[in-house]
């Protein structure tokens, strides 16, 4: 009696601790996401685009993200964008969370910058889409942060 008495004690503790404290089951089965190289600073054999970059910071011990970027041309155009996009791992695939569109006309250079709430224990990168026009010439590359898991 007392034995049986004990055992529910035991497992009603063990339950309480799991459902108060402990991860999630979907955070304690999540495949990482695989090995990555990030984009260093875009340098490539591009007709207007000459610099670009996006990277993403965990803010202090927050669950909260501070995600930036730039496109930078290698003169003035008529438009140069970064499309910022905070992607989260669900164990398969990077899934977009959610984007920011910074543009800047007649110019050559763009940036911003915006924070984010996140989930502890899940992956996020960024991901920029950086963008430039002059005339009837339009050009586009990506970029991609390297990802961090938010403790």
């Amino acid at each position: 009696m007392f034995l049986k008495r004990g055992l529910l004690l035991v497992a009603a503790v063990l339950c309480l601790t799991w459902l108060i404290g402990g991860p999630s089951f979907a955070q304690a089965g999540l495949a990482p996401p695989p090995a990555e190289e990030a984009t260093e600073i875009g340098i490539e054999a591009l007709q207007l685009i000459a610099l670009y970059d996006t990277q993403i910071v965990q803010v202090g011990s927050e669950a909260k993200v501070k995600v930036d970027g730039y496109t930078q041309t290698q003169f003035i155009v008529d438009y140069v964008a970064v499309k910022i996009y905070l992607q989260k791992w669900d164990g398969f695939n990077w899934v977009d969370v959610t984007y920011y569109p910074f543009e800047n006309y007649f110019t050559d250079y763009v940036d911003g910058a915006y924070y984010y709430p996140v989930q502890r224990g899940y992956y996020y990168r960024t991901k920029g889409v950086h963008m430039a026009r002059i005339g009837d010439t339009s050009e586009e590359t990506t970029s991609h942060s390297t990802s961090i898991r938010i403790q």
